[in-house]
C-alpha cells in the first residue's frame, strides 16, 4: 500500500467532517475506518464517461466512493508527484489555504 499513513489523515480529515453538527457527534476514527472497508467491500463497475485514459471504474453500492483501475504509468506518476500532493492537501485541510 502506497502513502497509507497520508491517506488514512486525509479519510479522517475528509470523512470526519459533519459541517453543522457538535463536536460531541464526531465520529471516531475506528468508525471512519470501518465505514470506509466496509464501503469497498461493495462495488460495481460503472461506466463513467469522459475520461482519455479509457480506464475501468467501479462505484461503491452505497455510493461513497468511486474507484479508478490505474495503469503502471499512471500509479508512477502519482509516486512521482505524491509528495507535492499530500503538501497541497495539508495547506488545504489543516492551514485552510
Amino acid at each position: 500500500t502506497y502513502w497509507a499513513t497520508q491517506f488514512q489523515s486525509v479519510r479522517q480529515e475528509f470523512l470526519s467532517a459533519n459541517p453543522g453538527k457538535s463536536e460531541e457527534s464526531a465520529v471516531s476514527s475506528k468508525e471512519i475506518e470501518q465505514g470506509y472497508i466496509e464501503s469497498l467491500s461493495s462495488a460495481y463497475s460503472w461506466a463513467a464517461s469522459g475520461g482519455k485514459s479509457g480506464a475501468s471504474f467501479a462505484r461503491t453500492s452505497d455510493d461513497r466512493f468511486v474507484i479508478k483501475c490505474i495503469s503502471r504509468t499512471e500509479l508512477q506518476m502519482f509516486l512521482d508527484c505524491a509528495p507535492a500532493y499530500f503538501e497541497y492537501l495539508s495547506k488545504a485541510f489543516f492551514h485552510g489555504l
